[in-house]
Order: structure tokens, then sequence, then C-alpha cells
């Protein structure tokens, strides 16, 4: 919602049944520069708004699909599309319209759940799909025991030394790391394999967790740094009046705007 209008442009309007999510998806700077950006292109607002929406949240919405136990439901009454959705939602229960275009396909059947719903046979809810972006997760590994209780551990980790060896190198340089660690770090320090790591675990001697991680989307851009342009004469004359404008405002929690001609 971008504001509130005196007379809406439809006669009957809808109340707000709940809030999608608590928190905007714009802060008021960014549909303050949708609103500029719009008026100077001489496009929609909706459009610019759009451009700034992160991915995922313009997706329509899907219609999910009740069936009321409670009616008495006479199938001579129903057309023959009506009766395959009652007896669809009575075999698989609630069904979005996704569902219903994949099982009845080709045919129009929205204007046949609309008049099941005036009948009060079916109830209707919009709802949002199932979001396709997941979070993204690392493993990351760490010890389960003390360190204290490592400087006296005796248990065998293998049959075969050298894999005995391999495997306590793990819990040592877990023991001196503060926090989780990548398995790739720890193959590169010991050795090990990821079925060394299993063994541990299995063991309840360390602990593999998947841990949620930032998005970057620049992470693996590489950017060149260049000086800067040279200012003209005039550039620079209007810069030095903007930086003292602005170092003599620093701390103010709302500096005022200037203008001046040059």
């Amino acid at each position: 919602m971008l504001a509130f209008i005196e007379t809406p442009e439809v006669a009957d309007t809808k109340p707000v049944q709940e809030l999608v999510e608590e928190k905007p998806a714009l802060t008021p700077e960014l549909m303050a520069l949708a609103a500029w950006l719009a008026h100077e292109t001489l496009s929609s607002l909706g459009a610019c708004i759009n451009l700034m929406l992160p991915p995922g949240l313009s997706q329509r919405t899907d219609t999910l699909v009740h069936l009321n136990d409670e009616v008495e439901i006479n199938l001579s009454n129903l057309s023959p599309l009506g009766k395959r959705i009652v007896g669809m939602l009575e075999k698989r229960g609630d069904l979005r319209g996704r569902q219903i275009d994949a099982a009845v396909r080709h045919i129009d059947w929205r204007g046949t759940l609309r008049e099941l719903a005036r009948e009060g046979i079916v109830s209707t809810q919009a709802v949002l799909p199932e979001p396709r972006v997941q979070p993204k997760t690392v493993r990351k590994v760490g010890l389960e025991i003390s360190p204290e209780d490592l400087q006296k551990f005796e248990q065998s980790l293998s049959r075969v030394k050298r894999v005995h060896e391999r495997r306590f190198k793990i819990l040592e340089l877990l023991a001196k790391e503060p926090g989780l660690v990548e398995p790739a770090w720890i193959y590169a320090q010991t050795g090990a394999k990821n079925y060394d790591l299993k063994a541990l675990e299995e063991a309840g001697l360390i602990r593999i967790v998947d841990v949620e991680v930032w998005r970057d989307p620049l992470e693996e851009t590489s950017f060149v740094q260049i000086n800067p342009p040279e200012l003209t004469r005039d550039q620079q004359r209007v810069w030095d009046r903007i930086k003292s404008k602005s170092q003599a405002q620093q701390g103010d929690p709302s500096p005022a705007p200037f203008f001046f001609m040059v």
C-alpha cells in the first residue's frame, strides 16, 4: 500500500484480512524514488516500483479451493464439470487452482467454481504460491566434546593406525577453532575425507550442521579500481561549495538542501 484515497474507484470494497509480510518490501526513500522516476520518465508508478521489488514478490496469487463438509450436495443438480470438481475435492482434499488446471486441461472451470461457491458447496481463498528460491546454506563442522576432554582422549577412532591419526587431527583442529569450520578447510589441513567426518559424527565427537548464509550476487565479481576523472574548473568550483556545505552540516539528522546558480 502506498497511500490512502478519499474515494475508491469501485462501489464495494473488501476488508484487508491479513498482512502477507509484517515489514514492507520498500522503504519510504525507495517509494519516493519510484515516484520521482515515474514523473521524470513519464512511466507508470507500478512499473517503477516493480523494478525495485525483490525477486518473487511480483508473483500472482493462486486460489485454494475447499469442499464444505457441512453442506449436503445433490449431484443431480450439478453440471458434469461441477461433479468432476466436487469428486476431485472429495478424493484429494483442498486443491490449488494450478492443481485443478493440471487435472482439467483446456477447460474453463472457473465459472463453474464460482457457481459452486455461490451455492456454498465450496469456499475459495487467495493464497501465494510457495517460494521457488530457498535459503542458501553451507555445511559446517564443530567439536561436540570439550577441548579439555580431548587432552585425555583414549578412544580408538579406527582399527587402522593412520586413519585413527587422521581423524584425531580433525578433533585437534576443531579444538583450536572458536567456531564452526567448513569441511573444505578440514580436508585441506588434515587430508581427511567426507567418510572421516561421518564416522566422527556417528561417534558423537563432532556435529555437522547446515548454516544459512546471505547470497551475494557480486561475490565472484572483480572490480578494477580507476582514478576519478579530472574535474573542469567549473565542476571543481561547484564541488568545493558542496563539500564545504556538507562538512558544515555533519551531525545534522535532517540536513537542508541548498541551491545555487553556476
